[in-house]
């Protein structure tokens, strides 16, 4: 991502949206207990928005299959998010699965202008963002109003590593899962702890959970990502 560029809201085309799960953000009777995040089979009437940067060819995402969002990126970068509503007080951990199938090179994940990567999940908390009031990621990410958590398959830095982010300074912290060199092309699990996760890389408990995202990143290394992301679930 370039240093200077300013996010822009934008609703997806028609032609990214594609079938997937059930049309509502949560399944039946998960308020309480596991929440899974749903994608399709509209990824518009989900609640979903793409975020795109001036200047760069935004990645293309689409509800592949139930559950299921594959993502592409060709020499392009964007942000596809969605507001959780209700929001998630004091949430747990979370699980998805992930696949890459083609990735830009290791790149230095701390660097602006530099930190190309295959895939990332993102999980937004705020205690003064959400309830029944509508939210713009990037106002948010702009105002230092939410404090981002981004989990991250690419870069050159070791699985484990946390950085700070280049864009959005205090507010937000990379944590590598899956560094570049991994291996590509099979389903890989991750089972994240949201709670101690905030804890070491902000100080303190974690807020509300208000949003989520999934992005991918190859405009400044011009390469190409290929990638697939499911089963994203929150546990409160």
């Amino acid at each position: 991502m370039n240093a200077d560029m300013r996010p822009r809201r934008r609703y997806l085309p028609a032609s990214l949206l594609g079938v997937a799960m059930a049309a509502s953000l949560f399944g039946p009777g998960a308020a309480l207990a596991a929440t899974p995040v749903q994608f399709g089979p509209n990824l518009n009437a989900n609640g979903w928005r793409l975020m795109t940067f001036p200047r760069r060819a935004p990645a293309q995402f689409t509800a592949a299959e139930p559950g299921t969002l594959a993502v592409r990126a060709d020499r392009g970068v964007a942000v596809l998010w969605r507001q959780i509503t209700p929001a998630v007080a004091n949430p747990v951990n979370a699980r998805w699965r992930w696949r890459v199938e083609s990735s830009v090179g290791p790149t230095d994940l701390a660097r602006k202008g530099g930190d190309d990567r295959a895939l990332a999940v993102y999980f937004v908390f705020s205690d003064t963002l959400g309830g029944n009031e509508p939210i713009d990621l990037g106002n948010a990410m702009r105002s230092g109003q939410a404090n981002i958590l981004i989990y991250v398959w690419g870069g050159s830095a070791p699985k484990g590593r946390v950085l700070a982010s280049p864009y959005l300074g205090r507010n937000g912290r990379t944590i590598v899962l899956q560094s570049a060199a991994d291996t590509i092309g099979n389903w890989t699990a991750e089972r994240v702890d949201l709670s101690a996760d905030y804890r070491k890389a902000f100080g303190g408990a974690a807020p509300t959970l208000v949003a989520v995202a999934v992005s991918s990143d190859s405009d400044d290394t011009s390469g190409i990502n290929v990638g697939a992301v499911g089963d994203l679930t929150i546990n409160p």
